[in-house]
């Protein structure tokens, strides 16, 4: 059944595991198409070769598209000043790739590859584009990894060494999205996320040299009339640890320890999609998230309290929420979208957000009877990919 992307808010479909230590990771290509790196003209130059910051453009079957509608602008970004645009009205030729040459000898400290980027889609005149990415391990066709499209109807799908898999998620035309594609190179599997929700895990295509990237190419596939903006694109690689449980959960009256969790994807570059989530907590009590970027603590919370504030100040505390459930029980939960917070708040403890800074996060709730009337969960540190 398809389903229309809205907008995010709820859950994330990648759940993260717990006890790991922080991200490492290594940006291998990153550019928001700036000056003064780039400048507002044609992206991929005046022939395949010589296009601006290394981006080079070429066609399928010795047809290469119209280069003078590959550009930089700035009448449509998101963030900055200028991005990418990509009009297919009037190309030549099928299946013509933008891409991006980015070698990368993938290390086994980091099997992670993530390719990240802002898209817009603008509505067609009369007839929609395909639109697509792909990435290999070499220069010529075949050479695997992975690829994925988005049909004139504006769903996604994924290839796999079985076939494409439509994945039922369809974006709308004339907004933002943010996309990351993801090649496990130890499970050797590619998934997809938008606005990070996983839309999609597949296997891998199959490739010549599999511990290795060659190059990324943003794609139109049978061209309409249409245009796709591209913003905040990178190429990273990284460890994969999700977020670190660490410090020790009080006990509530009621025997309650409460414990965080995350799901979704910690992007510094997305305004949305990576929650941060509480179970067995007391039910029906206010509880709130604070948080802070200067590193862990455990010092007790009060005297006589099993609790312990895990996080070092300056904290910064976030939204009041009901646990809901039945009070004098463990019932009580709390989701809060972090990123969503933080996004609507520029001003925030941690802004502005870069690939690498790191938080550290606990849950606060009332118990009337404990010790300052409160108790604490034990704490996640998170470190924000690009």
């Amino acid at each position: 059944m398809h389903h229309t992307l809205l907008h995010v808010g709820s859950a994330a479909l990648l759940s993260t595991a717990l006890g790991l230590s922080a991200a490492a990771q290594t940006v291998h290509y990153a550019t928001g198409f700036e000056v003064p790196t780039f400048h507002v003209g044609t992206l991929t130059g005046s022939t395949y070769s010589n296009g601006q910051d290394g981006w080079l453009a070429t066609g399928d079957s010795g047809t290469n598209p119209v280069l003078s509608k590959l550009v930089v602008q700035s009448a449509l970004t998101h963030g900055g000043a200028q991005a990418a645009g990509f009009d297919a009205t009037g190309q030549p030729c099928a299946y013509a790739h933008i891409r991006r040459n980015t070698f990368v000898n993938v290390q086994a400290s980091e099997p992670l590859l993530d390719i990240a980027f802002d898209m817009y889609l603008a509505e067609a005149s009369s007839t929609r584009s395909e639109w697509g990415l792909q990435t290999q391990t070499g220069p010529g066709p075949g050479s695997g990894l992975l690829e994925w499209w988005i049909d004139v109807a504006g769903e996604l799908h994924v290839t796999s060494p079985s076939g494409g898999v439509a994945t039922g998620v369809v974006l709308q035309r004339d907004r933002w999205y943010r996309m990351l594609t993801r090649v496990d190179y130890n499970a050797q599997t590619t998934s997809v996320f938008v606005d990070g929700l996983q839309a999609a895990n597949v296997p891998a295509l199959p490739a010549v040299n599999f511990w290795a990237h060659a190059f990324t190419s943003l794609m139109f596939i049978q061209p309409g009339d249409d245009q796709m903006y591209v913003d905040d694109f990178s190429i990273v690689t990284h460890s994969g640890a999700a977020p670190a449980s660490y410090c020790t959960a009080g006990t509530s009256t009621h025997g309650c320890a409460a414990q965080l969790s995350a799901t979704g994807v910690p992007s510094a570059s997305a305004s949305a999609g990576f929650s941060i989530l509480a179970s067995n907590v007391e039910g029906a009590v206010n509880a709130t998230l604070f948080y802070g970027i200067t590193g862990r603590v455990a010092w007790p919370w009060a005297s006589s309290s099993t609790s312990f504030m895990c996080v070092k100040s300056p904290i910064q505390r976030t939204l009041l929420s009901n646990t809901g459930g039945t009070a004098a029980t463990c019932s009580g939960t709390f989701t809060f979208d972090f990123l969503a917070y933080l996004a609507a708040r520029p001003d925030a403890l941690g802004q502005p957000l870069a690939a690498g800074q790191v938080f550290d996060v606990q849950l606060w709730y009332r118990d009337a009877p404990a010790p300052k009337s409160t108790n604490l969960s034990q704490a996640l540190e998170i470190t924000l990919l690009p």
